[in-house]
This record gives structure tokens, C-alpha cells and sequence, in this order.
């Protein structure tokens, strides 16, 4: 009897130890493979490998949020490339403006005092541009407000009238503004100078040479019309999407920052930003700001 029970208890002992290996090994056994797929990443940099996930225990639940946080790390990864590689969009208008300038500067005793004093003042405008320009990449990039301006009454009109007679000398093109009246307003002078910008830019660059710019400025809503093709119906909710580039225009300059930047402008106004088609051809695009 003493041996029976002798015998049981090291079977018993042995099924135990037997049955927890086996336990043991199908929880390890994932854990290798997540194990395995850290180090394949650490060591290739390649955040697309498939992570394993199967089941629904705890391990599984690991394995999807390991999962998860491979997609969160690729996507921000590339988004910082894109950015890296699509912010020469953004600086080459104030870059070109600011070399066609001290081109022609070189040449200012033939130049009359007043148009080279007109072409200084762009200069040191397109520099500090450049400076607001550099903060807000930043700010796209990491999606923090870091600008230090204060807010302050900024008169839409004069804004937009001057944004319009630098792009008019930059480009050549016809570009009417209109006043709706009661333009002043409280927001951050330098983002809403940069929205317009943009917006005027986008329209240069997506109608015909020769053909007019109009701008309306309304209370706190400015509204730039162009006579190009217009925006295709599946675009139009994503134009003011970060990076985003619709099939039509992948053959133009740039990569879909310029409205993203003015959304995030808008966005910081408490404002609205909208886009539509004209119709009678080309699009219109602007926004609207809360008033006084």
C-alpha cells in the first residue's frame, strides 16, 4: 500500500511537471516569437514585420499592442521623412522671392530709389516669413503649438492686400481683393499672414498662366478664387489633409503641406476652413474666423 501511494504521488508529480512544461512552452513560445520579431526590428529598422498574433489570452493581447505600436512608430517615421523631404515646397516661394530680389538689387543704380526701397522691404518681409515658415513645419511635425507671438487686433484686409502685391510682383498675375468690410480682428498676425499666402500660392499654382486671382475679404472670412480645373468631388474633404496629394496634382510642385498649413492656422483661430468648386469653373478656397 505504502508503495502504491509512493508510486502515485511520483507519477502525480511527474504529470504535473510534464503538464506545466507543456503550459509553460505554448505561453514561452509566443513570447519567443515577439522576442524574435524585436530584435528582427531593432536590428533591420524595418517597422513593416508582421508581428504574430494569435488567440486571445493575455500574450495575444501583448502581441497586439506591440502590433499597434509598430504601426503608431511607422506611421510617425514616415510622416518625419515626408516631412523632411516636402518642406523645400513650403521654402521655395519666400527662397525664390528673396534671390530674384537681391538679383535685381545688384542691379539698383539703374533701379529708381523707391522700387529698390519697395524691393528691401520684401526682402526683410520674405526673411521673416522664413523664420514663422521654419516654426511651423515644427509645429506640423510634432503636432505641439511652440509659436511665441501674442494675440493681437490684425486687419485682414491690409493683410490680404499685402500678401496680394507680393505674390502680384512674384508672379506676374492679375490679383484682385475686395472688401467686404469690418476686417478687424483678434488672432496671430504672422499664421494668418502665412494661411494667406498659401492660399493665394495654391491658386497660382493650379490655374492657367495669365489668368486671374480674385480674393474676398469678409469680416473674418477671406475667400480666393481661381480659374483653373477646380477640385475633383473625392478630393475635396481631403485637400486640407497633412501631405496630401490628390492624382491630378502629383504633377505640379509640392506635396500637400501649403492648405495643411492653413487648416492648422485656422484651426488655432477657433476658425473653419473650406474649399468648392465655382461654377462656372476653377475653385474657391478660404476660411472663416470667429469675430469680435
Amino acid at each position: 500500500m505504502r508503495i502504491r501511494l509512493l508510486l502515485a504521488g511520483i507519477f502525480a508529480t511527474l504529470g504535473a511537471w510534464v503538464l506545466g512544461w507543456l503550459i509553460a512552452g505554448r505561453i514561452a513560445k509566443p513570447i519567443r516569437k515577439l522576442s524574435a520579431v524585436a530584435s528582427e526590428v531593432a536590428t533591420s529598422r524595418d517597422l513593416s514585420i508582421a508581428v504574430p498574433v494569435n488567440g486571445t489570452g493575455e500574450v495575444s493581447e501583448l502581441g497586439r499592442s506591440f502590433s499597434s505600436m509598430m504601426n503608431a512608430l511607422s506611421t510617425s517615421l514616415e510622416q518625419q521623412q515626408r516631412l523632411v523631404s516636402d518642406a523645400s515646397h513650403e521654402l521655395r516661394t519666400p527662397l525664390t522671392a528673396l534671390r530674384t530680389n537681391i538679383e535685381s538689387l545688384e542691379l539698383f543704380d539703374a533701379i529708381p530709389e523707391a522700387e529698390r526701397r519697395e524691393m528691401i522691404r520684401d526682402i526683410r518681409l520674405e526673411v521673416e516669413e522664413l523664420s514663422t515658415l521654419t516654426a511651423e513645419l515644427v509645429d506640423l511635425a510634432t503636432d505641439q503649438v511652440q509659436s511665441a507671438e501674442q494675440i493681437g487686433t490684425v486687419d485682414l484686409l491690409a493683410l490680404t492686400r499685402d500678401v496680394a502685391q507680393r505674390a502680384r510682383r512674384r508672379s506676374g498675375r492679375t490679383i484682385d481683393v475686395s472688401d467686404g468690410g469690418g476686417n478687424s480682428i483678434d488672432g496671430f498676425s504672422n499664421q494668418l499672414l502665412r494661411a494667406v499666402s498659401n492660399l493665394v500660392d495654391n491658386a497660382i499654382k493650379y490655374s492657367p498662366a495669365g489668368s486671374s486671382i480674385e480674393i474676398s475679404v469678409d469680416g473674418g472670412s477671406v475667400r480666393v478664387r481661381d480659374h483653373g480645373p477646380g477640385i475633383a468631388e473625392k478630393d475635396l474633404p481631403h485637400i486640407f489633409e497633412r501631405f496630401y496629394r490628390s492624382i491630378d496634382a502629383r504633377s505640379a510642385p509640392g506635396s500637400g503641406l501649403g492648405l495643411a498649413i492653413v487648416a492648422d492656422a485656422v484651426m488655432r483661430h477657433q476658425g473653419k476652413v473650406f474649399a468648392a468648386n465655382a461654377p462656372d469653373g476653377g475653385a474657391i478656397v478660404g476660411f472663416d474666423l470667429p469675430e469680435p
